[in-house]
């Protein structure tokens, strides 16, 4: 299960994951140490969707090409992430092909950047997200309380009390007027 939750604030974004579970069926086996959020960058943060070896890729992939070129634009880094996604699906589309269960490579990232949160799918497609959505198998429940909670233009402090749990979370703030993240657990 998973719930990522991403809002956008008046003073930043706010994105905010529950912790990496392995399953058996419906079955949780071990909470891993590994968090679902990633800081790329120091400027963005990419959050893992679905099957952990091919977000885990694409997230290495993107995290190096941002390294190497030093990119700072939000507009860049999405184009970036858009390719990496595709590439990453590309590559593996024959192995997944064969696999006898298709669903278990199901997978995307949510991008946050100062100027936006995006949900970039398989396809390697963005998509912009203007107040605010939950990703994941738990997006039902945290689409049900944020719905109640939800008033337009938050700010980070308001916004960071809505969070459907304070277990086992890691949330990133991006403030855009630093280009900083902070953090909280």
């Amino acid at each position: 299960m998973t719930l990522i939750v991403g809002i956008r604030c008046k003073d930043g974004n706010l994105i905010a994951s529950d912790s990496r579970a392995i399953f058996f069926g419906d079955m949780p086996l071990m909470r891993e140490a590994d968090q679902k959020l990633e800081v790329v960058g120091n400027k963005f943060c990419l959050a893992h969707l679905g099957a952990v070896a091919m977000t885990s890729k694409a997230v290495e992939t993107i995290t190096e090409q941002v390294a190497a070129r030093s990119i700072v634009s939000s507009k860049t880094f999405i184009e970036l992430c858009e390719e990496a996604v595709f590439e990453i699906t590309k590559k593996y589309a024959v192995r997944i092909a064969v696999a006898e269960d298709h669903e278990e490579y199901d997978w995307s990232i949510v991008c946050a950047t100062p100027d936006g949160i995006y949900d970039i799918r398989q396809e390697g497609i963005s998509e912009k997200y203007v107040d605010y959505q939950c990703f994941g198998s738990s997006d039902l429940y945290g689409e049900y309380i944020l719905k109640q909670l939800y008033k337009v233009a938050p700010t980070l402090a308001e916004a960071s009390k809505w969070l459907p749990t304070r277990s086992n979370r890691r949330l990133i703030w991006i403030q855009v007027w630093e280009d900083q993240f902070r953090w909280s657990s």
